[in-house]
């Protein structure tokens, strides 16, 4: 039987034990938010649940209860999305943060995030935490998976897209009995978005421009999912959390 990597199965003296040993404490992040027509609510949730185990087996990093809820607001219009602002995130995140480096133990702290919007409220924490002379790490894994997947996608105009083919084939392979294609509307983004990619948060222009998904979409998700599939989102996922574990390694080995 394998030994667990999850913190809510230990006992405490399990618990001190282990974080003794491992490298770093795994906080997971997600969302419920909606996923187009063809996708079920938490789908960054579930991810969140599934794929730190995968980094925990290769790192040895235990992995901390995932946080649910995100920062959603530009798709909150949207019915069962759910929305926590980035200042309440951010002392959420903190106080956890706060437990798992002083009262819990761990030597550093990894931020896991399955909604790349959590990122303003992690980004705070993070520089407050190292301050406060902790170490912790980031990691956004939807941008992950795009960075690696290029040669995988059919859709190569759309299919990194809000529940496009690369999101949609992750969800396939950790929930497929939630995937709804014969749903999907597979719709084309407006055009405008060519205008707002370019002046994105974080798109590294000097300009920024802010839109919501109203702005991109009609139904929530855009991009033609006919190629999507679960055995593509096993090879995403492969491919994304070996990226990941390898910059935790060089990052544990290069922190004092």
């Amino acid at each position: 039987m394998e030994q667990t990597f999850l913190v809510e199965e230990m006992t405490t003296r399990e618990y001190q034990d282990r974080v003794a040993e491992a490298p770093a404490v795994l906080l997971p992040l997600g969302s419920i938010e909606v996923l187009g027509t063809h996708g079920p609510l938490g789908a960054d949730y579930l991810v969140s649940r599934s794929v730190p185990v995968l980094v925990a087996r290769q790192t040895g990093c235990l992995v901390a209860p995932s946080i649910p809820y995100g920062d959603t607001l530009e798709l909150s219009d949207w019915p069962g999305t759910i929305c926590v602002p980035t200042d309440v995130l951010e002392g959420y995140y903190y106080a956890v943060a706060k437990s798992y480096l002083t009262k819990g133990s761990a030597k550093r702290l990894v931020f896991l995030s399955f909604h790349s919007l959590n990122n303003n409220a992690v980004n705070a924490v993070c520089r407050r935490l190292k301050h406060e002379g902790h170490q912790v790490f980031s990691v956004d894994w939807w941008k992950t998976v795009g960075q690696n997947c290029a040669d995988l996608l059919e859709d190569q105009k759309n299919g990194y897209g809000h529940g496009g083919e690369m999101s949609t084939s992750v969800v396939m392979t950790i929930c497929p009995e939630l995937v709804k294609p014969e749903q999907a509307q597979n719709e084309m983004p407006h055009e405008i978005l060519k205008y707002y990619a370019k002046y994105l948060m974080n798109s590294g222009s000097p300009f920024v421009a802010y839109g919501n998904f109203h702005d991109y979409c009609h139904s929530g998700a855009w991009g033609d999912i006919s190629q999507a599939s679960a055995e593509k989102g096993a090879e995403l996922i492969r491919r994304a959390v070996d990226a990941i574990s390898g910059f935790l390694a060089e990052s544990f080995e290069s922190s004092p």
